[in-house]
């Protein structure tokens, strides 16, 4: 590579955003399912200092008693079977505990005593440590040979509480009804969703 074409790539490269480029498809209701999604690790500074700590074994999610923003995370660990601590904060104890989270919010992932915020950034972080962000092409499929972050996302979007919207409907879209099956006939996943009844 000439040195002109090194500095016009490293340029473009700096030009470009944490989410460059998301496409999407629709399904019935409001909801709308990343398709591709291709975001920047190295555009955050706290996931650069993050990955350096990646063989740290003590991992913790903090996050209320639900599902809610936290929920991919902890299914990108489970799948992966990775053990992990997931602290639910009951919404009475919130006051008590927001100002000792980063950005005063949750989820947020902890690692050795290090707390790392923001739901999107802490689930492609786990999803790249854990070989679930995967690349083809340069993009992250959704519904491929092997589950990725994108087929968790989905799974969670139809097992949520949007799936009152989604499930009547999966009928529709034969594909995305194997998925979720395929995810929920997991064993590891089958024993996690137990532990939440």
């Amino acid at each position: 590579m000439s040195g002109e074409t090194a500095q016009k790539s490293e340029a473009e490269h700096e030009n470009l955003a944490h989410a460059d480029h998301i496409d999407t498809c629709a399904i019935p209701g409001p909801v709308l399912i990343f398709v591709r999604l291709r975001l920047k690790t190295d555009k955050i500074p706290y996931l650069k200092t993050l990955s350096r700590m990646a063989g740290l074994s003590s991992m913790k999610i903090h996050y209320f008693d639900e599902g809610g923003r936290a929920e991919v995370s902890r299914l990108v660990l489970v799948w992966a079977g990775k053990s992990f601590e997931d602290i639910r904060i009951p919404f009475q104890e919130w006051p008590d505990v927001k100002p000792t989270m980063p950005l005063g919010q949750v989820p947020v992932l902890d690692m050795g005593g290090q707390k790392y915020p923001q739901s999107l950034a802490i689930a492609a972080y786990l999803a790249r440590e854990f070989d679930l962000y995967v690349v083809e092409n340069g993009w992250k499929f959704i519904v491929g040979a092997f589950v990725t972050l994108a087929d968790l996302i989905v799974y969670d979007l139809f097992r949520s509480e949007l799936g009152k919207f989604t499930l009547p409907n999966a009928g529709k879209f034969p594909i995305l009804q194997k998925l979720v099956e395929t995810i929920s006939d997991s064993e590891a996943i089958k024993a996690y969703n137990g532990r939440k009844q």
